[in-house]
């Protein structure tokens, strides 16, 4: 079986987790028009940020993976942020969908997708070396 031996593991595993999301999220959008599809492929879009996140959450402050970073605190500190304002927009959209707020759905699948997609490019940079 394959173990987590140090902070770069943990990286590697939340991007793929992270790319698969956001994959799932870009198909959901391009699907946007057929309900029966769009709907299942945004759940395991959403299915795929939690897993990642909370797999990160739990390594680091649980485990005490240390995750570095050649770059300025404050500048992953802003990524973080921008990450979980994200991860709660994510939540947002869940629930306008779930609530048929079409309108308002709409317009933050633009924002999300967008913000979304900037702060996974974000965390490569920060993260991958």
């Amino acid at each position: 079986m394959w173990q987590v031996v140090d902070g770069r593991d943990v990286v590697t595993i939340v991007q793929i987790g992270m790319g698969i999301s956001l994959a799932f999220f870009f198909l959901a959008r391009i699907f946007s028009r057929k309900v029966k599809l769009h709907i299942p492929l945004a759940l395991f879009g959403v299915g795929f940020n939690l897993v990642s996140s909370v797999f990160l959450v739990k390594m680091v402050h649980w485990n005490g993976f240390v995750i570095n970073s050649d770059f300025p605190v404050w500048v992953v500190n802003t990524h973080r942020v921008f990450a979980t304002c994200i991860a709660l927009m994510m939540i947002g959209m869940l629930y306008t969908g779930a609530r048929r707020k079409r309108r308002v759905h709409v317009k933050m699948h633009f924002w999300f997708l967008t913000a979304y997609t900037i702060v996974f490019i974000s965390g490569w940079i920060l993260f991958i070396r």
